[in-house]
């Protein structure tokens, strides 16, 4: 019979404490019997026969074991303790693996059998680069070596150790040697070159092969100044997951392009506003001349005798009206009787053909 570790001190957090009974006899049902990754095929029906209930409301249960709450401020935030993956047919209790198997820093080895048996059922069910990204899992070689991680090239000159004397009750430093702090733009240089060591620096810890591969993906994407921004908002509001970090890159590169775009200079601006008051004025003027076209061909029908003072009157009506193209249709119905107008041939069609001509020397489009 398998046995597993149990956190006693949960009976005292604030976030168990408020669930209800049901929901603390489904969360130790969960943890005692989901297999080594922490997954569990969801039967509702057999939970509830085996947990001495007639039915469970799981929805309910779920809610109430994602609540936790800010130790500094009390506010209720939401958690991801338990959660539904493989399209709804699985629960995964994500902390199962780094608490079962996981050291002081909660890495795992993936030279432990268990652990290995572990992530393969993960990635059998495409879900290690989630618990990779989202924190669930720190995966490491080995657990030699886990001390803290400090690259050369970070270290500035000597050799980092002080000579501290004290006098007279006062202590004193000398020597100095290895004192020299790095400027931020050294330390980006070596972060990008090991990615490891933002880790190291902003979270306090080793990183596995698996995380620095993300966090060296995040580089090449939004750019060491971004990534390394990503890191600080995660350890400010100690929130150490890298799905964190990459939301706040996304943030940070969507909000560095909109100023880059507001910070456009004065002098591209103002050619862009001549040139639509350029274009705006071609229009203009291609517009009154045709109008105008359409006021001469009226006076010259005007003063011919053998048409009827009523076309002429509609004609000038629907000028005054500035309905030109109904205008056009019928001077054209006097100047070409024989003809098809059912739409007019030379006058509002050359003058939609002007304008596209117009807008294409100037790379818009009407």
């Amino acid at each position: 019979m398998p046995k597993r570790f149990t956190d006693t001190a949960e009976w005292d957090q604030r976030w168990f404490i408020e669930m209800s009974p049901e929901s603390k006899n489904i969360w130790n049902y969960i943890k005692a019997k989901c297999e080594s990754s922490g997954l569990m095929k969801l039967d509702a029906s057999m939970i509830a026969m085996q947990t001495g209930y007639k039915e469970i409301n799981l929805q309910k249960f779920l809610e109430e074991v994602n609540i936790d709450y800010d130790k500094e401020t009390g506010k209720k935030h939401t958690r991801k303790r338990i959660i539904k993956v493989c399209g709804g047919k699985k629960l995964w209790l994500t902390g199962f693996i780094a608490f079962q198997y996981g050291n002081s820093e909660n890495e795992v080895s993936e030279t432990v059998a268990a652990v290995k048996g572990a992530i393969n059922q993960l990635k059998k069910e495409n879900l290690y680069d989630m618990a990779i990204e989202e924190g669930f899992i720190r995966v490491i070689k080995g657990y030699k070596g886990l001390e803290r991680v400090i690259d050369p090239d970070i270290k500035g000159k000597g050799n980092g150790i002080g000579n501290g004397n004290i006098k007279g009750g006062k202590e004193e430093e000398k020597g100095g040697v290895g004192e020299k702090e790095e400027t931020p733009e050294e330390l980006k240089k070596a972060y990008k070159k090991d990615p490891k060591l933002l880790f190291v620096r902003f979270w306090r810890r080793n990183a596995g092969d698996e995380e620095v591969k993300f966090a060296k993906g995040y580089i090449e994407k939004y750019g060491i100044d971004i990534t390394t921004y990503g890191f600080m908002e995660a350890m400010k509001h100690a929130a150490f997951s890298l799905s964190y970090v990459e939301a706040v890159c996304k943030k940070q590169q969507a909000k560095t392009l909109s100023i880059k775009i507001e910070n456009q200079s004065a002098a591209e601006k103002e050619i862009e506003k001549q040139e639509l008051k350029n274009l705006e004025k071609k229009v203009k003027d291609e517009e009154s001349r045709y109008h105008q076209e359409l006021w001469d061909r009226y006076r010259k029908i005007k003063e011919n005798k053998t048409i009827s003072e009523r076309e002429k009157n509609k004609i000038l009506q629907l000028l005054q009206k500035n309905e030109y193209i109904s205008a056009e249709v019928a001077i054209l119905d006097i100047e070409q009787p024989n003809q098809n107008k059912s739409s007019p041939k030379n006058g509002r069609n050359s003058f939609n053909t002007a304008l596209n001509l117009i807008a294409q020397n100037d790379g818009m489009a009407i």
